[in-house]
């Protein structure tokens, strides 16, 4: 086993892009893992992902760690969205394969310095608040975007702020978010990043659930439920 090394924790965008700049100057290619944090083995498959990405080129891997806001419709759990940085850098730690953890305090200009992440960014319009977003238009339809219609608006716009910071050469995201995963592949195309997409295997618990940091809100009997599905569908 690896032993552990002590990731780099950096807040600041601009010192998250000089850092990554450096990395590439000393002829490294610039992994990046998105995650929005209470990690589990299903993201430290992605980060073994990323350590792997490069076919046998030296990589600097760098995972974020943001819970995005503007991702959560005003009814949805961002306020009690679970959260353990810490634990987290432990366990990125404990990989030996992560160089940097990205955990920004906020990605989003707003008209009042001091104000709260809110669901969807609705205050932070109009004067010096943020107003652009990016929309994958045919692909956010239907599945998770007819139930979540701000949704993939949150993630492609947080994703594409993300690439301009850490400006990474791959990106690995999970398949378990299937359609999250088609949007961003879309948008690369699209907006022309010189990305590549790696799209990572589920990794699932022993009772057949797909790993998730919210898991850890399900009932017994929601556990069951869930878990139930997934084997009938296996059958």
């Amino acid at each position: 086993m690896a032993a552990a090394h002590e990731p780099e924790v950096i807040r600041d965008k601009a010192a998250m892009r000089a850092w990554a700049r450096r990395r590439r100057a000393e002829g490294k290619a610039v992994a990046l893992v998105p995650t929005m944090g209470f990690l589990h083995d299903g993201h430290l498959s992605l980060v073994s992902a990323a350590a792997a990405s490069a076919g046998g080129k030296p990589v600097a891997v760098v995972v974020s760690i943001y819970v995005n806001p503007s991702q959560f419709a005003p009814t949805e759990d961002l306020a009690t969205y679970p959260s353990d940085l810490a634990g987290d850098i432990r366990k990125l730690a404990a990989t030996a394969a992560v160089a940097a953890v990205f955990c920004p305090p906020d990605l989003y200009a707003r008209p009042d310095a001091g104000a709260e992440s809110a669901s969807c960014l609705e205050e932070t319009g109009g004067a010096y608040g943020h107003e652009t977003w990016i929309r994958v238009e045919h692909l956010e339809k239907g599945m998770c975007g007819s139930s979540r219609p701000v949704f993939f608006r949150g993630v492609a716009t947080v994703v594409a702020k993300l690439f301009n910071i850490v400006e990474p050469d791959v990106v690995v995201f999970g398949k378990k978010d299937y359609q999250q995963w088609r949007v961003i592949c879309r948008m690369v195309r699209d907006l022309d990043f010189a990305i590549e997409i790696i799209g990572s295997e589920i990794v699932r618990e022993a009772d057949g659930l797909a790993m998730s940091s919210r898991n850890v809100h399900l009932s017994h009997e929601e556990r069951e439920k869930f878990a139930g599905s997934v084997k009938f569908i296996g059958q």
